[in-house]
């Protein structure tokens, strides 16, 4: 995708993001539907200068990777745990391959040696993004949920700095 920037969240991000994430999740991607009623909430899990978004010419919206410490531990300050969520006419036009590059430089910069995700073993499209972009499995939980009247694993996948 051509002018394609990827900075950190603002303001004015806020009601794309909302309405990004609000259609993103669904059964298939995730064990527990995401959806914010309002910026403040959103706002509120994600401030401003926080975490990836990738926005064309225009400054419109096209997906957000969001990141944080693994756990609140300070043994585990060396690994960072992703999420992310591309609008749906953004997918496959490289605003997921752009956002996921520039955490991978800023997880160098700051001297993180992992980066962790996990996906739904029913969503092999995310599976295969994943492994296109170097992230190995390392944890494959057989039936770990129950969604829609079946049952589906969950893999933890990780890169390595």
């Amino acid at each position: 995708m051509k002018n394609l920037t990827i900075r950190k969240i603002q303001k004015e991000d806020y009601p794309q993001l909302i309405a990004i994430e609000n259609s993103v999740w669904t059964v298939e991607n995730t064990p527990g539907i995401v959806h914010y009623n309002n910026t403040s909430e959103y706002m509120s899990r994600y401030p401003i200068g926080s975490n990836f978004v990738a926005v064309d010419e225009n400054n419109h919206v096209l997906g957000v990777l969001q990141y944080e410490n693994a756990t609140p531990l300070p043994t585990s300050n060396k690994t960072l745990s992703l999420s992310i969520a591309v609008s749906q006419t953004a997918q496959n036009a490289g605003a997921g391959s752009a956002l996921m590059n520039r955490v991978k430089d800023y997880a160098r910069e700051h001297n993180y040696r992992k980066l962790t995700l996990r996906a739904l073993g029913s969503n092999a499209r995310a599976l295969a993004f994943y492994q296109k972009h170097q992230f190995v499995i390392e944890g494959h939980l057989k039936d770990e949920f129950y969604i829609d009247g079946k049952f589906v694993d969950d893999y933890l996948l990780s890169y390595f700095l």
